[in-house]
């Protein structure tokens, strides 16, 4: 078992090395990037977000030499790799693990624990499912054409939106004490997330985070993309209901003022009360945009931006198989050529020697 993770980290190792550092150089790329035009607006933002999220999923290309010398490549291709062969045990030697196998191990592991993390909010939902019953008031307020259906659970929850085919809102029991101007919003905002295609990143996310957890950057791309589209929903809810951003944060307020339970994470649902800090950035961005807060870049310098970035996913992409280096391999010993060209004969042990006769000259 340990000679094969060996063999196995010493034949993967270097590949998926620099794969993993192209990817952390592009998101973090991708985060200072979100940070410099932090201030534009949220639609824009959502696709440097998406480009990040797009170079994690992507494969490693290989090939790639014809890259190495074009002036696409700025360099980038000439990462360091690194000497990850496995440990050559000697025959009677205790097989020991080498570091690249334990670092394999410990990566799977953490795979594996994220995976029954991300089962047990499974099931968790799926036992919140099975408490559901049809919410009337709150399914009035649909808007028109929408293929989503309304539902109140038993549970005291955030309200989610969940499902891909039959998407879904789930309000919690308390919600039948909720103002109509509460329901509505919640409904504007979780209809936003279908119109933009939310629910069908959550899957995704979840990959990425269970490759890379290890990575902070990863990470913290999740959590952009999560502040991110929930601003870009509150702003098609505002629109939709057609109220000022000040309205909308008090109903924010209040609806976050009668969830005082922390929020119950669950897999595949979109919450619409997240974690304390998103929700005070929300509101925070409410009350601090104007009218020209965010139109102010014009959309000639996004594209270019966006262009820029995606060009960039190709040689942050390759594999480039660099040839061994000849002069790097250690010179043949002048001794060890001698012995091969001198040779001895010796008669065999086996066999008794025939004695040949001379005469004396």
């Amino acid at each position: 078992m340990i000679e094969m993770l060996n063999r196995l980290s010493g034949e993967w190792g270097n590949y998926l090395l620099l794969w993993l550092l192209q990817n952390t150089l592009f998101v973090g790329i991708v985060l200072v990037l979100l940070y410099a035009y932090r201030r534009r607006h949220p639609y824009f933002l959502r696709w440097i977000a998406l480009l990040g999220l797009a170079k994690l999923l992507l494969p490693p290309i290989p090939g790639g030499q014809w890259l190495v010398d074009s002036p696409l490549s700025l360099g980038i291709l000439n990462f360091p790799t690194l000497n990850l062969a496995p440990i050559t045990v000697t025959a009677g030697a205790a097989a020991t693990l080498s570091l690249p196998g334990m670092v394999l191990l410990a990566w799977s592991a953490g795979i594996v624990l994220l995976l029954l993390l991300a089962l047990r909010r499974h099931f968790h939902l799926r036992k919140i499912l099975k408490s559901l019953r049809n919410f009337e008031r709150a399914a009035a307020f649909l808007p028109a054409g929408h293929r989503l259906s309304v539902h109140l659970s038993a549970f005291r929850h955030s309200p989610f939106l969940t499902g891909i085919r039959r998407p879904r809102i789930v309000f919690p029991a308390l919600a039948q004490n909720w103002s109509d101007e509460q329901l509505r919003a919640v409904i504007a905002h979780e209809a936003a997330h279908i119109r933009y295609g939310d629910q069908w990143l959550n899957f995704p996310l979840m990959l990425v985070r269970l490759v890379y957890f290890w990575n902070p950057l990863v990470w913290l791309l999740g959590r952009q993309i999560h502040d991110i589209r929930e601003r870009l929903c509150d702003d098609a809810a505002i629109r939709f209901l057609r109220h000022t951003p000040l309205q909308y944060a008090r109903c924010l307020l209040s609806i976050a003022e009668s969830i005082v339970r922390p929020p119950v994470w669950l897999t595949g649902a979109i919450f619409f009360a997240g974690s304390s800090r998103n929700f005070r950035n929300r509101i925070a961005y409410q009350l601090t945009q104007t009218e020209d807060f965010v139109m102010k870049q014009s959309k000639l310098t996004q594209v270019f931006v966006l262009m820029a970035l995606a060009l960039l996913m190709l040689p942050l992409s390759c594999q480039v198989e660099k040839e061994p280096d000849e002069t790097l391999a250690p010179p043949s010993s002048p001794t060890a050529s001698i012995v091969e060209e001198e040779t001895a004969d010796y008669y065999s042990l086996t066999e008794k020697p025939e004695i040949v006769e001379q005469g004396i000259p």
